[in-house]
């Protein structure tokens, strides 16, 4: 998949639930949902958002393991509010923003762990390389909606991201922290 489903941005997250009827669906309200990124820069922390995504979900949480998750990001709109970072990222070293401008998470199962803990098998893709990864996440009464947040830790160099100099951790960490927090409504 070379350009990662182009016509989507950042962030679109689909459960399929594989049962005879429809599994629950969800909206998602973007006003009050991010993803964000956690690393460490020359020994500093930083945070970072990629702000452009769109969300559709269906998932019954009481058949977890017919879950499906489709999510699909548009890496160009990653920012940390530092003005080298965000002028570093979109290039060749970093994301090659310009040539593949979409990264992908494909859920290929979620279990229940307990009652609103979960945790989803998935196939990342960042500039058309494919790793398994494994988020833990929640889901939480919100109002008339539900808290889902979620995180798993991801090494950069898996997928090439922040080569060359950069390669090594004397700049910044391997480790990147990738976090969920979207405000999931159900579809009436």
């Amino acid at each position: 998949m070379k350009q990662f489903c182009s016509a989507l941005l950042f962030l679109l997250v689909v459960f399929n639930a594989s049962s005879s009827h429809a599994a629950m669906q969800w909206d998602i309200y973007y006003p009050s949902s991010k993803l964000l990124f956690e690393g460490t820069a020359s020994g500093t922390a930083f945070t970072g958002t990629f702000s452009v995504f769109q969300a559709s979900v269906e998932f019954d949480p009481k058949k977890s393991d017919d879950a499906r998750i489709e999510v699909n990001i548009d890496i160009r709109s990653a920012k940390t509010g530092e003005k080298d970072k965000d002028e570093a990222l979109p290039g060749k070293d970093w994301f090659n923003a310009k040539a593949i401008p979409f990264a992908q998470l494909i859920g290929t199962k979620v279990r229940k762990l307990s009652d609103k803990k979960f945790e989803l098998i998935g196939l990342l893709t960042i500039k058309d390389i494919t790793h398994e990864i494994t988020m833990p996440f929640s889901m939480e009464d919100e109002r008339d909606a539900q808290r889902i947040k979620g995180q798993a830790t991801i090494n950069r160099l898996d997928y090439g991201i922040g080569t060359g100099s950069r390669r090594t951790e004397n700049y910044v960490k391997t480790d990147v922290i990738v976090k969920v927090d979207l405000l999931a409504v159900p579809k009436k």
